[in-house]
């Protein structure tokens, strides 16, 4: 049920997903949906999903909801923010897992530290204006358990997103298909 990708000779081997940014297509998500769904056994129950722990961002009514595993430093996590702004009412439950650099752990722990979570990650993301970390807060609890659920759901990528469902698709996806799913 996953997309490999090699070259003629077998030297190079890549596993996970392959984006036209131009196109701003996500080229494996398109060869996925031939392959059978994902056995039962991969999905969650999105109810029990610690919330508390996510940053909460509402567009709308916030009828919609979907919670997204995804790094500060991510360059795919910076093009799903953009297509998940294109959506109208939303709720959007972000898990920072800061997997990809030291650097962000730092930008993970600041904007959880922040006034407004919400604000400080789309900045973060779309602007790239990471806050400064405020004084006397400690975020290391909240972004290692992240970090520990993430493993126990088998999420080793980001972005990943949930879908009340309970289903968990790594990569990003256009608007028009995360529209699709979500409902309306």
């Amino acid at each position: 049920q996953n997309v490999v990708y090699t070259n003629a000779e077998g030297r190079y081997f890549i596993f996970g997903h392959l984006f036209d940014m131009q196109e701003r297509k996500d080229l494996t998500a398109e060869k996925r949906g031939q392959l059978p769904p994902p056995a039962a056994a991969s999905k969650i129950a999105f109810a029990d999903l610690p919330f508390d722990h996510a940053i909460k961002s509402v567009k709308g009514t916030g009828a919609r909801k979907i919670a997204v595993f995804a790094d500060p430093n991510c360059t795919y996590c910076k093009s799903f923010e953009g297509e998940l702004a294109k959506i109208d009412n939303l709720t959007v439950y972000t898990f920072m897992i800061p997997i990809l650099s030291e650097d962000s752990r730092k930008k993970a722990a600041a904007i959880w530290c922040s006034p407004d979570r919400a604000k400080a990650w789309r900045k973060t993301l779309l602007e790239d204006k990471a806050p400064e970390k405020s004084p006397g807060c400690d975020a290391t609890s909240v972004l290692d358990q992240n970090l520990a659920l993430s493993s126990q759901l088998g999420i080793h990528g980001t972005p990943t997103y949930l879908l009340p469902d309970g289903s968990i698709t790594p990569g990003a996806a256009p608007a028009a298909t995360l529209i699709r799913l979500l409902g309306k």
